[in-house]
């Protein structure tokens, strides 16, 4: 059975021990792990997380079909309910769990961890089309969880933070959720017990933490700085940002860019429509920004738009490894970007 993210919330708790086995995967490997926690908890107790599970890695479970019924079967220490995680699989696991179906134990409950599985896996397929078992995918957040994320993380810390501040620092975290956890965590320390984060105090603390490269790689891309495009995307990626996350960034920075272009074609200063944004842009990037609406006309944005839409359904769908699906379409904007800005000189 195949749950949805709306209703991942309520199926992270007790809900998901009405199946025998789950299948969490998908390009964010933090939040894998960590809704794999939050079930684990479920199964066996909230203190006792993944400590209390048996650990598989998919390797050598693919290899050794029956490792894995062997484990299902072995008692608890303690007896209830018998945890069994597979870390790291693929579609090789699936023979070891079908044959575990054909006589799974009382008490035992299955977690399979496994990172971004094209849209016909044959694991996917088992586990979304069996009805005692669920599968559950892993995509980069969305801003407004996010801001959630970063609401609620301050405030274990006693930080309030301002609509403004959440607003810009959800648009700057994004990527793998346990990078994003801690980030938010250095942001907590440097705001301190009892502070109240502005706008103006997330800019600078972000910046003393350090610049995201994600923006480095989503300006090099819309300036047309063809030469660095592979490098700065390849450096984003390494640091835990997922590729769907780096392109839904670069749809966020076209956004901005249609709502300033618009300004100014109807008569606006540019300095004004871009001071206006909300949440700013990071002051190191604001020259790169202005030369961004400059360069790019409204019809080429919209085109871009498509290709990035393109890009991100790919991602998700077509089974291409979604790095060099990213890539190539940093490196499409990059080649438009310079042809924009030859063909208005």
């Amino acid at each position: 059975m195949r749950i949805s993210s709306t209703r991942a919330g309520a199926f992270l708790g007790d809900a998901w021990l009405k199946f025998v086995g789950v299948l969490l995967y998908g390009p964010d490997l933090g939040l894998v792990r960590e809704r794999a926690a939050a079930l684990a908890g479920a199964a066996l107790g909230a203190k006792s997380g993944l400590f209390g599970a048996i650990e598989l890695p998919g390797s050598r479970v693919k290899d050794e079909p029956r490792l894995l019924i062997d484990e299902l079967s072995m008692l608890a220490f303690g007896g209830g309910r018998k945890l069994v995680v597979v870390r790291d699989a693929g579609d090789g696991v699936c023979n070891a769990v079908a044959m575990a179906l054909r006589s799974w134990p009382e008490l035992a409950c299955l977690i399979v961890e496994a990172g971004d599985l094209p849209k016909r896996s044959t694991l996917r397929e088992l586990f979304g089309g069996d009805y005692r078992l669920a599968e559950l995918a892993c995509y980069p957040d969305s801003e407004e969880v996010v801001a959630d994320l970063v609401r609620a993380g301050l405030a274990g810390g006693e930080v309030r933070a301002t609509e403004d501040a959440l607003g810009y620092l959800a648009a700057r975290l994004q990527g793998d959720r346990l990078v994003i956890r801690s980030e938010i965590a250095k942001i907590g320390t440097f705001a301190g017990p009892g502070g109240v984060l502005d706008l103006e105090s997330a800019i600078e603390i972000s910046g003393a933490i350090g610049e995201v490269s994600m923006d480095a790689a989503l300006h090099a891309a819309w300036t047309g700085r063809i030469e660095d495009v592979d490098a700065a995307v390849h450096e984003c990626l390494s640091q835990g940002v997922a590729p769907v996350a780096l392109i839904r960034g670069a749809i966020r920075n076209l956004e901005r860019l249609v709502l300033v272009r618009a300004a100014v074609d109807g008569g606006a200063a540019i300095d004004d429509s871009v001071r206006a944004l909300r949440p700013p842009v990071f002051f190191r990037h604001v020259e790169d920004f202005k030369r961004e609406v400059r360069t790019w006309p409204r019809e080429s944005l919209h085109r871009a738009l498509e290709r990035l839409l393109e890009a991100e359904v790919r991602c998700k769908s077509s089974g291409l490894p979604d790095a060099s699906v990213c890539g190539r379409a940093f490196l499409e904007i990059a080649t438009a970007a310079r042809f924009q800005s030859a063909a208005r000189r």
